[in-house]
């Protein structure tokens, strides 16, 4: 009898503690052609994300040391094709040090916390066992 309560108690505390990481709610909504519009070209373009990068003072050290001046190295980048320029962001973002802006390291330890706060659930949920009902 009270080996079911324990199991029950340990059952009711490791599912409150996974459903803490559900959100409580979802909300979605349609989105016109002129909202979706608008939020694309709030976003920068890969040719702008591109510049910016050729921009940077420690890219323009870097390119100095390889022989090629900033002013040619961006000149390169107005004159490639849109395919060209997706082609180099995809490479920089494969990257260990390229990750996208909206992949941050964040999201990495997110999935190591999950786990440890399911690890803590279960050690807490076997001490309780262990000291009310043993």
């Amino acid at each position: 009898m009270l080996l079911k309560q324990a199991i029950g108690v340990c059952g009711v505390y490791l599912l409150t503690a996974i459903l803490v990481w559900v959100p409580a709610s979802v909300q979605a909504e349609m989105l016109g052609t002129r909202q979706a519009m608008q939020s694309l070209s709030n976003q920068p373009s890969d040719r702008e994300q591109l510049i910016s990068m050729v921009q940077r003072t420690e890219v323009q050290e870097r390119l100095q040391a390889f022989g090629v001046s900033g002013t040619e190295a961006l000149n390169r980048v107005n004159s490639m094709t849109d395919d060209e320029v997706a082609s180099v962001i995809l490479q920089i973002e494969q990257y260990a040090g390229g990750d996208p802006l909206w992949r941050a390291s964040g999201e990495k330890d997110a999935g190591y916390i999950f786990t440890l706060v399911v690890a803590l659930a279960v050690i807490g949920c076997l001490a309780f066992c262990w000291i009310f009902f043993i």
